[in-house]
């Protein structure tokens, strides 16, 4: 009894020092401000960025990434895969996938990608497409032109993995 006692003196001892230790900040350190446009540039405006890199690409997630979006489970995301490729994102409803309310719910967060492999530019295109690095834009450059999105993989410019995945995203005009 004598123990117990005693161990409850120590604890009642030791809650002041525990209550006065010192708290970690809660507040984040203030932001820096963003540099200036060097002079005579335009001014940056968010309309002429392209989407957040964490924008979900309707053309290009899996399955898996597409059930990451609110209102988005395995059906869903297997209904959107199914009515590719989208144009725009107002697509996804125009074709059916998802209603209206879903996709008001994730339409801030996702894109519709669309590139035109016969004109674009070795650069959209490696930082445009899943699995295309500098090799492959050359190959699809020196394939040119392309009357079928196949063709991509029979001219040798991708292998036919690679083709599955960016399929439709790919355009000819």
């Amino acid at each position: 009894m004598r123990i117990l006692i005693a161990g409850l003196l120590l604890g009642a001892l030791a809650l002041p020092a525990l209550a006065q230790s010192p708290q970690p900040p809660t507040q984040a350190p203030p932001a820096r401000p963003a540099p200036s446009p060097p002079r005579g540039a335009a001014p940056h405006t968010p309309a002429q960025h392209a989407p957040a890199a964490s924008a979900t690409d309707l053309n290009l997630a899996t399955p898996e990434e597409l059930q990451l979006l609110p209102g988005i489970g395995p059906a869903r995301a297997a209904a959107i895969v199914t009515h590719r490729p989208y144009r725009s994102v107002d697509e996804v409803t125009s074709k059916g996938a998802v209603p209206i309310s879903v996709a008001d719910g994730f339409r801030a967060r996702v894109t519709a990608t669309q590139i035109n492999v016969n004109a674009a530019t070795k650069r959209e295109m490696v930082s445009t497409l899943p699995g295309i690095g500098d090799s492959r834009a050359d190959a699809i450059i020196r394939g040119r032109p392309y009357a079928r999105p196949e063709e991509l993989v029979s001219k040798g410019g991708v292998p036919q993995a690679v083709f599955e995945r960016i399929r439709h995203a790919v355009t000819l005009q």
